[in-house]
């Protein structure tokens, strides 16, 4: 449209073209507000989201937290225990060590007193010398024993004990019981 065609739709009064020119005004006004409304209304909405999603967020990390402090004790716990176990590992491998040793020490008193070892105490002998010593606590269980060493060396002294009950009663032969 043109200037010409455009002052033609409007009033020839003047005072009437004031009041038409504010009512375009007030109505260009009006669309204008209510569109900022919206966009504001709208900003809002998204405001609140991002607060809301901040809250969810903030209470999962509160959460992690909690579960890594648990996490952070029972990984300390476990580490006194390990300590703890290794500990004992090596004080049962000494003690095993001191063990072997003990019964070799009999079992060698048993050869020089005889010459030969019983049959019992020599299949005892043999069934222990495949314990294994040197267990390191990182791999599986040592394989059980068929008799533990407390039973063997039990047998060694009750076998040793009869042994020379026998020998002092005559010999081997003799049953007076």
């Amino acid at each position: 449209m043109d200037e010409k065609a455009l002052l033609d739709l409007l009033p020839s009064n003047p005072d009437q073209q004031l009041s038409m020119a504010m009512q375009l005004i007030d109505s260009a006004f009006r669309t204008k507000v209510g569109g900022l409304e919206r966009e504001v209304a709208l900003g809002k909405q998204h405001l609140q989201d991002a607060l809301d999603r901040v809250t969810v967020l903030e209470r999962e990390l509160d959460d992690q937290r909690k579960q890594q402090d648990l996490l952070s004790q029972e990984n300390s716990t476990l580490s006194q225990r390990c300590a703890q176990m290794q500990a004992t590992i090596s004080k049962l491998k000494k003690d095993l060590q001191k063990m072997n040793s003990f019964r070799k020490a009999i079992l060698d008193s048993f050869a020089e007193e005889d010459g030969s070892l019983p049959s019992d105490i020599a299949t005892a002998m043999r069934l222990s010398e495949n314990v294994p010593t040197d267990y390191d606590g990182t791999s599986e269980m040592p394989p059980s024993r068929p008799m533990s060493m407390g039973g063997a060396m039990g047998l060694g002294h009750d076998l040793r004990r009869s042994h020379l009950d026998m020998a002092s009663r005559g010999g081997m032969g003799s049953t007076s019981d």
